[in-house]
């Protein structure tokens, strides 16, 4: 009779294959039936075998010297542990009924990071991603979410322009220093919340190129009229950046009148 490994989450009704936990969740291991447990040559073995680095043996449980697997023996429920760090946790019961021994790893723990990535863990099968994807699943779904932000737009600010004040400037620190070197697509954009404003806005991009030559000011230089509502659409400028510092985007207003609120946005999209 083969055995069946059962994960108890706070406390709640028994589950088997991949289990979703959070940080600080209290885990309880069990079997299904230990009515066929015998208690040699040696009783039933709980393992923790694959963890979170920072994760330490469980009160009552033991370390294997060598292997570094945590485990238990018992033909009962082992001691309960708190996951107190994201990632997965790898478990195993391994016991002896009167056909011989038969081992149970199909249920296993998951958390994952508060950016939802997901862990990888020794020994993994088809515990989280199926038969098709097994493993892999995982991690196809992580470098999906790393390529997702990488792409994100980044936006910023407002200005508002009353009579009489016929200049100003918005500036964006449209992505800070230590972003990835490479490629960008900039798309700026200026909206007119009220109609009455009037003037010209001109943007300009300063960054640092693949060289390590600092590019200033005269990156663009495209007016556009203010006399509408907008969108003011600029056509997208590839710039490609070394890292070091901020791409910035200054936009500049000329000849402004009326009164009106006048919104700016600079969205960067990583290409390579």
């Amino acid at each position: 009779m083969a055995v069946t490994l059962q994960i108890r989450r706070n406390g709640g009704a028994p589950q088997t294959g991949a289990v979703t936990f959070a940080v600080g969740d209290t885990c309880q291991l069990r079997a299904a039936n230990y009515s066929t447990f015998l208690s040699s040559p040696s009783p039933a073995r709980f393992e923790i075998y694959s963890y979170p680095p920072a994760f330490t043996c469980p009160a009552g449980w033991t370390e294997d010297p060598t292997s570094h697997v945590f485990y238990w023996l018992g033909n009962s429920d082992p001691p309960s542990f708190v996951t107190d760090e994201w990632g997965k946790y790898a478990t195993r019961l391994m016991a002896y009924e009167s056909s011989g021994a038969t081992t149970d790893k199909s249920s296993a723990i998951t958390i994952p990071s508060d950016n939802g990535l997901q862990d990888l863990m020794s020994g993994e099968g088809s515990q989280f991603g199926g038969p098709v994807r097994a493993w892999t699943g995982g991690q196809q779904d992580n470098l999906r979410a790393i390529d997702a932000a990488l792409n994100a737009a980044l936006s910023a600010t407002t200005i508002e322009e009353s009579s009489g004040n016929g200049s100003g400037t918005i500036t964006i620190v449209a992505l800070p220093s230590g972003h990835e070197p490479g490629l960008y697509r900039v798309e700026l954009a200026a909206f007119v919340i009220t109609a009455t404003a009037a003037g010209t806005m001109t943007p300009n991009i300063a960054y640092t190129d693949m060289t390590g030559t600092p590019v200033g000011a005269t990156a663009v230089s495209i007016a556009r009229s203010l006399t509408a509502t907008g969108p003011h659409l600029i056509p997208s400028i590839l710039i490609q950046s070394d890292g070091s510092d901020d791409i910035t985007v200054t936009f500049t207003m000329a000849g402004v009148s009326g009164t009106g609120v006048i919104t700016c946005t600079a969205a960067l999209t990583y290409l390579d």
